[in-house]
């Protein structure tokens, strides 16, 4: 399974749990971030290695000042927690 699967999944399952605007802001970002550099990852192979890259990858968009630092961290944040 792919982990763009297992996070489609994920987030169909949390939507009733979840307030509106929290699934809104874990679908788009998502959809804008993580799945780009994680999706077509399979979830037996997403493993530190893998989450070392994403999170360089952000840290990078940090210095370039294209992202914030706290937001990068809570989305490296929700993919280790899922």
């Amino acid at each position: 399974m792919s982990f763009e699967q297992y996070w489609t999944d994920w987030l169909t399952a949390r939507k009733a749990d979840l307030a509106p605007g929290s699934w809104r802001d874990y679908e788009r970002h998502g959809r804008l971030r993580i799945l780009p550099a994680l999706g077509a990852t399979a979830v037996a192979e997403l493993g530190p290695r893998q989450l070392k890259r994403f999170a360089d990858g952000l840290a990078d968009r940090v210095a370039r000042e294209e992202l914030a630092a706290r937001r990068a961290e809570g989305l490296v944040a929700s993919v280790r927690c899922r």
